[in-house]
């Protein structure tokens, strides 16, 4: 059995809240000061939420790769390779953070930074399917690791971004609800979800 070092405690901890908080921020600054009515790039943000979402993905990595040590993924062979999955997708969106930006400001680039956005966020429905799976595979195999907010938010976001995934897929979410369960899924209950593991792994 694998245990976490007090340097993986202390990373792992701070890089929970780290990712948390930006997922927070990066919404933030899109609603203070983004333009609703532009459905394309907003120069206003972008660098910004660029900036955001890179911090969001490099920290949430480590609570990734240390969720295997926090949950003993040696005996847990379909939980450690979903998150290993998850891991690899995480890893693709970081380095993928600074396109839409980049081609923002070069010139003679071969696509407009609309497409680029549009080729970056093509797989956002098969990454929100798994996000949804990775923490249901955590809830399955927690063990008192996490707070009980931690859980509670965990169902409670993991259900929202599998409904929104599926209902956005198959044209069945109803108007209006298309917001409302991203935000209260995707921005309020996962991220809390992910700030959770600060104190699973400062307790471990």
């Amino acid at each position: 059995m694998n245990t976490l070092s007090d340097s993986e405690k202390r990373i792992g901890s701070l890089m929970a809240r780290i990712s948390a908080a930006c997922i927070f921020l990066s919404f933030a600054v899109q609603v203070a000061l983004g333009d609703p009515g532009s459905p394309g790039y907003d120069s206003a943000t972008g660098g910004i939420v660029a900036i955001l979402n890179y911090a969001q993905a490099f920290s949430f990595l480590f609570v990734l790769a240390f969720s295997l040590k926090l949950f003993n993924a040696e005996d847990k062979p379909y939980f450690r390779v979903v998150i290993q999955a998850f891991f690899a997708v995480i890893a693709i969106n970081m380095v993928n953070s600074f396109n839409a930006t980049g081609y923002f400001n070069n010139d003679g680039t071969l696509f407009t930074v609309d497409q680029i956005q549009i080729l970056q966020n093509i797989n956002a429905w098969g990454w929100n399917l798994l996000a949804g799976i990775a923490v249901i595979c955590v809830l399955s195999v927690n063990n008192g690791q996490l707070p009980t907010y931690g859980v509670y938010s965990g169902w409670g976001g993991s259900i929202l971004i599998l409904m929104f995934s599926l209902g956005s897929i198959f044209g069945l979410l109803p108007q209006g609800a298309f917001i409302l369960i991203a935000v209260l899924g995707g921005v309020i209950l996962f991220p809390a979800f992910i700030f959770s593991f600060s104190s699973a792994f400062s307790k471990a």
